[in-house]
């Protein structure tokens, strides 16, 4: 079993927050869920995971 590093840090505006430090794996179980979520009608989980889906073409392995 993977042991979780993921971070999740409070941005300096106070406003956000930014997640460090996942594995590949993390970032697609994050896609997945938000791409789960949009198909039960969130239009916000369904952007996520398009931009989350965006980056991910971008990333070499």
């Amino acid at each position: 079993m993977q042991i979780l590093t993921m971070r999740v840090v409070k941005m300096k505006d106070g406003k956000n927050f930014g997640v460090a430090d996942l594995s590949f794996k993390d970032l697609k179980v994050i896609k997945d869920a938000c791409a789960l979520y949009g198909t039960q009608g969130s239009v916000h989980g369904k952007k996520i995971a398009e931009e989350i889906e965006k980056a991910m073409e971008k990333i070499e392995i």
